[in-house]
């Protein structure tokens, strides 16, 4: 038998240049050139035609005539694939032969590669042909492309993979480098509009094209080509229609590759009935799922479970179905590529199954979230094995919130503790709402279960207080107290006042915010329902330790510990900031990095911010401000990611102090007033405070020092309104800073005072802070030795475990100290600095408060100074009080004199008293000043 023509290769030159396809193309011409048979599998519009081709060019050209095309996409009928074959390598027919036997004989002698292209709608044929000409051509070698391999000994199957995605935007040039899915994208559309560039401007849309479209080259192909008449970001908008949108193909193409939707019919016809109704179920499910998800969703309704597995396995080896990647939380999982995912979704609306199929997805998801969520108990894997399924939840939320507003409930109810844990506030809150509002439009109150619909007025509520939407919040609390108490459901009213508690802390207001904590506390203990309990200790201790109960604080802290697993880390967080605000910053660090880690370890998003923050803080007083920045500069990433005011407005302050100690004071005062911003719109008293008194701080530094009096003093009337004992002794002491420096030492010795009082009564980190501010007073007052003391006692205070000095602090101490050392002598200031290291607490603020410190000062050093000395030592202003007192001037008379507060004339008496060495004004009366010269030069 002869030959129409020359065995030979023929591919058109001017297809376009394969793009992004080097590797695999290298990799296949290995493979064919040492196995006989090698099939290229994938899914529709992967690019298996293209590949093959070019591995057969590269094989012909380096040995002239040894490749060969053949397309079968264009017979259906399986007795004809031999005479196909037969033809397209060029051999004559032979009429009344067996047209396998015929094609075995004229390929015997040859040595070629057959390429046989679109083997799935004949792939039995195909495999007893190919099979044959094996066994009896020694010369043939055999690439095939299909969805399916062709099942013979010694195939080797190569699955070609999508092509590669950058893994973040970076530059226009790098991501075409990086991406062979963005590159062949710029050049197909540079070969259509040759004024195309890649700009940062279009780089997102391109990146969301490629991603979009599963980096499938058929696909990116098609969306370059709608370059001709719109802008990338046209076409990324429009890719929710894309089978609309991707129909202007190659019309050197086969049909079948001019559209996206031709494709996919292409392959989507080859199916069986049972394998289309399953590919068109699996269209419900985002992200993959499991092989029991699978069953449970798709089985019935003409689909028998019982063979889902077996049809699935069907669908992976025709590539319409790919696995996900397997992890230790999850058993082994399965998917459609988007597009494959989209074409489905439109079969099963068009199959009329949708509202069914979709309402069991909703339903099992709905029945997973709620029996996770009820496992918090047992540990934090429940939140790990929800965010497996985040998106198939997402799917299931958007379906039933219009579908069945029962089960949308139902799953957000389910979801709030894990939105809460992973830091979806918005999403969350938004979920909700939504849930809420389709309830009030399908007036289904009738029908839906008052606690159902309270727990989720409680979820809204408590999403949204995180979120600084208090408005939101406190209408969802009001609304679920009142149903629950209509409707006589303790838990729920237990966990509405319990809101109410938190939303009152966000707003600054504790004092109100306590007994509704105590109550939901009682209330938690009456049910016995420890996870309430947990929640409203937490709460509880927090409000404690904003009104500076430092100890009851811990005491709720320790029990929420006792009651929780092992290494609770919310409460060992907790009791971090107990040691925190109660200056032992070492312990402090320790128990932080062992929170947050934990934290870390169950992705508690909110709770790492936080952390961070605290962390940051601790490391910026140690003077690591590498770490400092780093830290917070993490922590204000996560929490604006999550849209978290609280965390976000706290790393700002921290921010803001570092760049001021890096010499950027202007940047320092930018961060400052974003940290005001943030609180101020989100409504958020409970970081007020702080934000103010860094805004301050910054702005005393600038020179700024009326922009700083009326930080610090709406600070301190912020605090004090609110009982926000931590934050009004802070502002009174950076207030008494202010009032030094502007001269006002009376003023200042009574603000510092009162600091030093609210720290010694709650046990704060900040007497030490306070105690060195009031000496620094005492030598601008010329009161060298009690400054001295008073450091000693203040540096007793810090002892080693903190609280650590905080950098802003340091330069003002180390001037204090330069001027002691050149004031007193040596011995001196060692004397006066040891006398109040050797003081207690109790007696360094009884000094500090002008008490009776002086009764342990005497038993220090006996040999204290004369009454004249003594006398000598007072300010003018000190002496003409005492002088009005021994007169019988009351305090309120003395004020009205001097025209200053009875509270600052009470700081006069004390530190006067407190010089005189006298306990009480009845002895200053009984003094006896006869010896003692009245016109002693004292300083003013």
């Amino acid at each position: 038998m002869g030959r129409r023509a020359d065995i030979g290769f023929d591919l058109s030159d001017d297809l376009p240049v394969l793009i992004g396809r080097q590797d695999d193309i290298e990799a296949v011409t290995r493979v064919v050139q040492r196995c006989r048979l090698v099939t290229l599998t994938g899914p529709p519009g992967i690019g298996k035609t293209r590949v093959a081709l070019e591995v057969a060019r590269r094989i012909h050209e380096s040995n002239p005539s040894r490749a060969a095309l053949v397309e079968l996409a264009a017979i259906s009928d399986p007795g004809l694939v031999a005479q196909t074959v037969a033809f397209g390598l060029g051999f004559e027919s032979q009429p009344g032969r067996d047209p396998i036997d015929a094609l075995v004989a004229d390929l015997g002698p040859l040595t070629i590669l057959v390429v046989l292209d679109n083997c799935e709608p004949l792939l039995d044929a195909c495999a007893v042909l190919v099979d044959r000409v094996l066994a009896d051509c020694g010369g043939v070698s055999v690439l095939a492309t299909s969805q399916l391999p062709l099942g013979l000994d010694g195939e080797q199957v190569t699955e070609l993979p999508p092509l590669s995605l950058p893994d973040a935007i970076t530059t226009p040039e790098r991501a075409v480098a990086e991406s062979d899915a963005v590159a062949l994208f710029c050049a197909r559309a540079a070969a259509i509009r040759s004024d195309f560039r890649l700009t940062p401007q279009s780089l997102r849309a391109v990146i969301e094209i490629c991603r979009r479209l599963d980096g499938i080259p058929l696909a990116i192909e098609l969306a370059a080509a709608r370059l001709t008449v719109m802008g990338a970001t046209d076409v990324a908008e429009r890719l929710e229609d894309r089978f609309g949108l991707l129909t202007k193909g190659d019309r050197r193409s086969p049909p079948r590759h001019q559209t996206l939707r031709a494709a996919i019919d292409w392959s989507y016809d080859l199916l069986s009935e049972p394998e289309a109704m399953l590919l068109r179920r699996l269209s419900v499910f985002a992200g993959g799922a499991c092989l029991s998800a699978i069953c449970e969703v798709t089985g019935g309704d003409g689909l028998e479970s019982d063979n889902v597995d077996e049809l699935l396995e069907a669908l992976v080896s025709r590539s319409l179905v790919v696995p996900v990647a397997e992890t230790s939380r999850s058993p082994a999982r399965w998917r459609l590529l988007e597009t494959i995912r989209a074409y489905a979704g439109e079969r099963l609306e068009d199959a009329g199954e949708a509202a069914a199929v979709r309402r069991r997805h909703a339903l099992w998801c709905a029945s997973r979230a709620e029996r996770l969520s009820g496992q918090q108990s047992a540990g934090d894997d429940w939140i790990d094995d929800l965010e497996v399924d985040h998106d198939n939840l997402r799917a299931a939320l958007s379906w039933s919130v219009g579908g069945d507003v029962v089960v949308a409930l139902r799953l957000a109810v389910a979801l709030t503790m894990f939105w809460h844990a992973r830091g979806y506030f918005g999403e969350g809150q938004s979920w909700l709402a939504a849930a809420l509002r389709a309830a009030a439009r399908g007036g289904s109150q009738e029908e839906l279960a008052p606690a159902l619909h309270c727990d989720a007025l409680c979820g809204l509520a408590s999403l949204a207080t995180v979120r600084g939407d208090i408005d939101t919040a406190q209408a969802a609390a009001e609304q679920a107290l009142g149903l629950a108490r209509q409707a006589n459901l303790a838990a729920q009213e237990a966990r509405a006042s319990n809101l109410f508690g938190h939303i009152l802390l966000f707003t600054q207001e504790a004092l109100r915010a306590k007994p509704e904590l105590e109550k939901a506390v009682a209330r938690a203990r009456d049910l016995g329902d420890r996870g309430q309990l947990r929640s409203s200790l937490i709460l509880l201790g927090r409000v404690r330790l904003y009104l500076g109960e430092i100890g009851e604080a811990r005491a709720a802290f320790e029990e929420c510990v006792t009651i929780s697993k092992p290494n609770p880390p919310r409460a060992l967080f907790c009791l971090a900031l107990t040691a925190f605000a109660a200056g032992d910053d070492k312990l402090a660090q320790e128990q932080f990095e062992v929170a947050v880690l934990l934290l870390r370890q169950v992705r508690e998003r909110y709770g790492v911010a936080v952390g961070l923050t605290h962390q940051a803080e601790l490391a910026r007083a140690r003077g690591d401000k590498t770490t400092a920045r780093a830290l917070a500069q993490e922590g204000l990433e996560e929490a604006r990611t999550m849209g978290a005011p609280y965390p976000e407005a706290s790393c700002l302050c921290v921010l803001a102090l570092l760049t001021w100690a890096e010499g950027d004071l202007p940047a320092a005062m930018r961060l400052g007033e974003q940290a005001c911003q943030v609180v101020t719109k989100a409504h958020l008293g409970y970081g007020r405070v702080r934000c103010l008194d860094v805004r301050g701080v910054l702005k005393r530094a600038a020179g700024d020092f009326e922009g700083a009096r009326d930080d610090f003093e709406e600070a301190l009337s912020v605090a004090t309104d609110n009982g926000d004992r931590l934050g009004r002794a802070l502002s009174m002491r950076h207030l008494g800073g202010l009032l030094r420096a502007l001269g006002a030492g009376d003023e200042a010795v009574a603000m510092v005072q009162g600091a030093i009082g609210i720290e010694a009564d709650i046990g704060g980190a900040g007497l030490a802070s306070a105690v060195e501010a009031l000496a620094g007073i005492a030598v601008d007052e010329d009161r060298a030795e009690l400054g001295a003391t008073l450091y000693g006692a203040a540096e007793a205070i810090r002892n080693n475990d903190g609280p650590f000095r905080r950098p802003d602090e340091v330069a003002a101490y180390e001037a204090d100290v330069g001027v002691l050392r050149t004031v007193l002598k040596g011995r001196e200031l060692k004397s006066a600095w040891t006398q109040g290291a050797r003081l207690s607490a109790e007696e360094a603020v009884a000094l500090a408060l002008g008490e009776e410190a002086t009764m342990a000062l005497r038993e220090v050093a006996p040999e204290g100074p004369t009454i004249e000395q003594r006398w000598a030592q007072l300010t003018r202003r000190e002496r003409r009080i005492a002088e009005m007192l021994r007169q019988g001037m009351s305090s309120v008379e003395i004020a009205a004199e001097f025209d200053r507060s009875t509270r600052t004339v009470h700081g006069h008496v004390g530190r006067m008293l407190s010089k005189l060495g006298l306990k009480s004004r009845n002895e200053l009366m009984e003094l006896d000043l006869s010896g003692v010269n009245e016109g002693t030069d004292a300083r003013s």
